[in-house]
């Protein structure tokens, strides 16, 4: 909770897709692409060291190639998944 509890929802929403791409599963990998990007888009970018908006690009470009694969696939097949850095943090 707290003013930053969707954030952080956010991201935990953002990596739980992955998961679900992991174990072939692109439809609900979609769903929980959209989810991150409803919490998310209520931030500034950046926003505790995060950049924001590049997220919530990640979460449309791999929410859409989601959709693309429809049912079944392994999107991780084709690309790695995003690695996300602090920003302003060597």
């Amino acid at each position: 909770n707290g003013p930053d509890g969707d954030f952080f929802k956010g991201l935990i929403q953002f990596a739980g897709a992955f998961v679900h791409l992991q174990k072939q599963r692109p439809r609900p990998a979609l769903k929980l692409f959209r989810l991150a990007a409803a919490y998310l888009a209520k931030y500034p970018s950046p926003h505790l060291a995060l950049d924001v908006g590049n997220i919530l690009r990640l979460a449309k470009r791999w929410g859409e190639a989601a959709q693309a694969l429809g049912c079944e696939g392994n999107l991780l097949a084709k690309q790695h998944p995003p690695k996300l850095g602090l920003i302003g943090v060597d």
